[in-house]
Parts: C-alpha cells; structure tokens; sequence
C-alpha cells in the first residue's frame, strides 16, 4: 500500500489518515481486504508506533475501519459515511475595496479587543448549556445583563421577561409585524434607513412617511399612523435628536387606541458633548414605547446580535404567537457577550470607542466647517454625520474613482428627489490617518 506522505505536509498521523480514507472513498481498498499491520507500516515509512496508532484510531473511530481482536484492521464500507467532497471555490466577484471607507455602519476594527473576545471565547466553552437550544427570548442570563445595562446607562427599568434578544434588527421587525394588527398603519421617518430597502416595507399594506424637522420629527404626520418607527436619540440619516416637546407630544399621541412607538437607539453609546439624553423608553410611564437596541454599531455587526424591550401587552402576544419558537441566535455567541458585559469589559470597550470616534467627529467638523461649499449638519451622538453640498450630480461618481465610498441621504428617502446634493459620511471604519486624508480629498472632489 503507497502513502504519499510529504515532510511539509503537516502532521504525519494526518497525512496517514488521510491517504488511507482517500484509497477507501474511492475504493481502492475494498471492502473487507486487510490492511497493514501497525508495525508493518512503521518499519516501511520510518516512523513511530504512535503515529500509525494514531491514523488508524482515527480512522475506526469514523468507521472506515474496523479492528478484528488478534486478527488485524479490516476496510468497511463506506457507502453510508459522510465524505464532503472540496470542489474549487466559485469565481465570484470580489467585495469592492475602497482606500476611504466612509459608509455609515461598522466599526473601527484598529480598536477591537481582539485578545479580550479570543479570552471570552474560550472560557465560555464550557457549562451544558452549550449544546442545547436557547429559550425563544434568548438565553436567559445574557437577557438579565442586558436589563441591568439598560437601567444604568438608559434610565430604563426591564425585566429579563420583557427583553428578546434576537439576530438583527431585520429580525425584530419581522417579530413585532406578527404583534401589531395586519391593518396597523406603519409610520418611518422620511429621509430614514426603512426607505433604502425593500425589507421594511414590500410586504405592509398601510405606509406612511414621517417627515423629519429640525425638532426630530413633524407631528402633524403621524395623522392616522398607528406604528411610528422613530430614532429619536440620533436621527438616521440626518442626525437630529428629537426635542423634548416632540417626546412628550408622541407619549401622548400613543396613549389614543391601539398605537405604539418603536424607538430605534441603534447608536446610544457614543455621544460626545452634553449630558447623555435618557431614551424616550424611559419616560414611557403607559407601557406604548418598543425599545430596539443592537450590539453591531458598540461591538461588531458580526455577533448579529440585537434586541428589544416589549410593553407587557406585546409580551402577552409574544408568548402566544411564538409558543415553541427556538431563538436564531448561538448559545455559545451569547454566553461569550453575557460574560463580556458582567466582567466589565464592554463598559470599558464603550468608554475607550467614545474617546476615539469623539475625536474623529471632531476632526471631521474642524475640517469640513471651513469649507464654503459644505453645511454640516449639527450632530454630537453616533458614528456618521450629515452634510449638505453644492456640488454636481457627478460628485458621487468622482467619490467612486477616487476610492471613496459615500452614503447619499436620497438613497433613504420614499420618492427620491431629482437633486442629489446631501450625504451621509459614516467614520467608524476609518483610522484617523486616513480620515484626515480622505476629508482633505472629499473637499477637493466637490
């Protein structure tokens, strides 16, 4: 029998392991034929006993093989074992790279704690919780560590009871559609991330925009709404903070009939000047406000990890509609948060990622104000600011050329308007290096 075993090719058991599972696959060894003795193959390759041994554990361990008491080893069939062929990848087309990345979403990979999360990882290997199936709300220790975040840094008061924890925002959405009656009338700010895709709205029978003011929200448009899908704390795109006259307004507004509020606090964390403004759930005192919350902006959009705070007479539905339902999200992916958050890490990772992307956001307004051809738009919260241009409509195209990657406010709109001169420039991604080079490029490009 001839192994090609190579002295760079790895591990010899392996090598061993595999030329003989490759023989038998393809059935050059037959069935029942004898193979080699251990010390057989030991003496003709020049190798130890406990490599062979090694190989041949392996090896009847998969079933590939059988060991005959004083006999020797034998091939099985292997018809009924599982054999992954690896054909060659798909020549698909590369993810464009760009040198200046200002896309809103993401995170400043340069800062991750890289050796924290392969610590958390490792020690979260452990516990039978592991190989079973998370509670539909989500794993239960991870919600409780969530709702103990949510008190001190967002003024809100939640019971683990009143959290799910789910993949995406994507994916609570499509949990709240199943909650909120099917004629409900659903209310998005208008410019506002629900508009940029079909998701949100190709499958709901009554839309309506909300249009945005410079107070966070024009009220006199929620007129038969029933649902107002709301970013209060850091509008998106333009990122207004709703005033607290408009808060209250839309408080009172909800209490009439069967009408809620989803408020969307997608980027909370990072605020920059000022005192931190409480959630809008936090002054819910008649339980009609859905609180979403989400870990890709504050950690990475990796962990597909979100979650929302229910009012009780949504959670009543919840525990109706999705009796038996299984959480999509990885036991193991919320144990290594839950510990990440109870050993202090996150607060820590949050307090060193505001210091970084304040002075990013400094450096952007320090750098764009001066320019006569931009308006930034006021904003000290998030990871992506607005601006106004005068420029062409072939300013965008000029951006692609250069490597520049830029968001469009039109792109978020329900009707796209003919000019196109208002943009989104998102500064998570990029080092400081390079934003500060990329601005002075942005300025000459318009």
């Amino acid at each position: 029998m001839f192994l090609n075993l190579k002295e760079d090719g790895g591990y010899l058991y392996l090598q061993i392991y595999q030329e003989i599972k490759n023989l038998i696959t393809k059935n050059t060894l037959k069935k029942d034929s004898k193979l080699p003795s251990i010390r057989t193959l030991c003496k003709e390759y020049q190798i130890s006993k406990n490599t062979v041994t090694n190989a041949y554990y392996q090896l009847e361990m998969e079933g590939f093989i059988r060991c005959e008491n004083k006999v020797g080893f034998f091939v099985n069939s292997a018809e009924h074992l599982l054999n992954l062929k690896h054909d060659k990848k798909l020549n698909l087309s590369a993810k464009k790279e760009y040198k200046f990345d200002f896309s809103y979403g993401g995170i400043d990979k340069e800062h991750f704690p890289y050796s924290v999360w392969k610590r958390v990882f490792k020690e979260s290997l452990s516990g039978s919780d592991l190989l079973e199936s998370s509670d539909a709300k989500g794993y239960l220790p991870l919600r409780e560590v969530i709702s103990n975040y949510l008190k001190n840094s967002r003024g809100i008061n939640a019971n683990a009871s009143e959290i799910i924890v789910s993949a995406g925002t994507e994916h609570l959405f499509y949990i709240l559609k199943k909650l909120f009656n099917q004629s409900s009338v659903y209310g998005f700010e208008d410019p506002g991330y629900a508009w940029k895709t079909s998701f949100f709205t190709s499958d709901l029978l009554n839309l309506k925009a909300l249009k945005v003011d410079k107070y966070g929200l024009d009220t006199s448009t929620l007129k038969d709404v029933d649902i107002a899908w709301i970013t209060p704390y850091h509008q998106f795109p333009l990122g207004t903070t709703m005033s607290l006259k408009t808060r209250i307004f839309l408080l009172e507004w909800a209490k009439q009939g069967e009408k809620y509020i989803v408020e969307d606090d997608y980027d909370g964390e990072f605020k920059y000047k000022g005192r931190v403004i409480p959630a809008l759930k936090s002054m819910d005192k008649d339980d009609k406000v859905v609180y979403l919350g989400s870990f890709s902006n504050s950690l990475t959009p990796a962990l597909r990890l979100s979650y929302m705070v229910l009012p009780q007479e949504l959670g009543l539905r919840y525990e109706e509609a999705f009796l038996g339902f299984v959480s999509p999200c990885s036991v193991f992916v919320q144990k290594a948060l839950k510990k990440f958050i109870e050993d202090g890490y996150f607060e820590k990772h949050i307090n060193r990622m505001r210091n970084i992307y304040a002075q990013k956001h400094a450096l952007i307004k320090q750098s764009l104000e001066k320019s006569e051809k931009i308006t930034l738009y006021p904003s000290q919260i998030g990871t992506s600011v607005a601006f106004k241009a005068k420029t062409d409509s072939d300013f965008l195209k000029r951006c692609e050329e250069a490597s520049m990657r830029l968001g469009s406010v039109n792109e978020c709109r329900q009707n796209r308007l003919e000019e196109d001169d208002e943009f989104i420039l998102g500064f998570a991604k990029p080092t400081l290096d390079e934003l500060k080079e990329g601005l002075g490029i942005l300025k000459k490009l318009i």
